[in-house]
């Protein structure tokens, strides 16, 4: 038709600025894949959905909330990094899992508590479900990630840990990361040092804890010495 007008009208998919083919169940679905199935408000705004998806997805049941502001996509059946992830997620930016379910984590003991352990640097209030440790900052160097769960490092995970457990479930934590051969004395004894200053007695059990370390390292040092020097020596007639 000669002179006819074509509008090109863009579909409101829920997605700002996205063109027609972008559709909020596919972007949700994309980010919960990379992260254990949950999602969090922020990010779903950052990623262009709009307020009004989410809520409807909410309503319907395509998104099942887990804390404030951080969701399951479709399904609420979580792996325990999904639980993990979904309590960083809402403790917010910078936050971390820690203590012991950051030990968990790195397989340096099992932890079946519902609870789970975030350390932040922010002023966040905890729920039942999460344990906020506050922290005036956490150091870049105590910081991983592990299968995408950002975590405490192995050596600031034992240093935290001398705080909430008993000496000797410390003490078979340092011997399971010896057995993954992940301990590492001298990045321990850093932790503890940008950790100076604390209250409790974590500080004092893990001294005790490292003391006893060196103590048997050293043991161990002079038995293989003693070996080795009476494999050398000649032998008599």
């Amino acid at each position: 038709m000669t002179g006819a007008r074509f509008e090109d009208r863009r579909i409101d998919h829920g997605v700002r600025g996205r063109s027609d083919t972008a559709h909020p169940d596919h972007t949700i679905a994309a980010l919960a894949a990379r992260q254990h199935g949950v999602v969090s408000r922020g990010q779903l705004r950052d990623a262009g959905v709009t307020g009004r998806a989410l809520d409807w997805r909410l309503t319907n049941g395509r998104l099942l909330r887990l804390h404030p502001g951080v969701y399951a996509a479709g399904h609420a059946r979580l792996t325990r990094n999904g639980h993990w992830l979904a309590a960083v997620l809402a403790t917010g930016p910078g936050a971390v899992l820690s203590h012991r379910s950051a030990a968990a984590l790195h397989d340096l003991r099992p932890d079946n508590r519902r609870a789970i352990d975030v350390t932040t640097a922010a002023h966040r209030i905890g729920s039942a479900r999460i344990v906020v440790h506050a922290r005036r900052s956490l150091d870049a160097r105590d910081v991983a990630s592990v299968d995408g769960v950002p975590v405490t490092t192995v050596a600031r995970t034992l240093v935290d840990l001398a705080e909430v457990v008993p000496p000797d479930q410390l003490t078979n934590a340092l011997r399971a990361a010896d057995r993954q051969r992940t301990f590492d004395l001298r990045a321990i004894e850093a932790a503890l040092e940008r950790t100076r200053g604390r209250r409790g007695s974590g500080h004092a059990v893990m001294h005790a804890a490292l003391a006893e370390v060196r103590a048997r390292a050293a043991q161990l040092t002079r038995s293989r010495w003693r070996a080795g020097a009476s494999c050398a020596s000649p032998t008599t007639t």
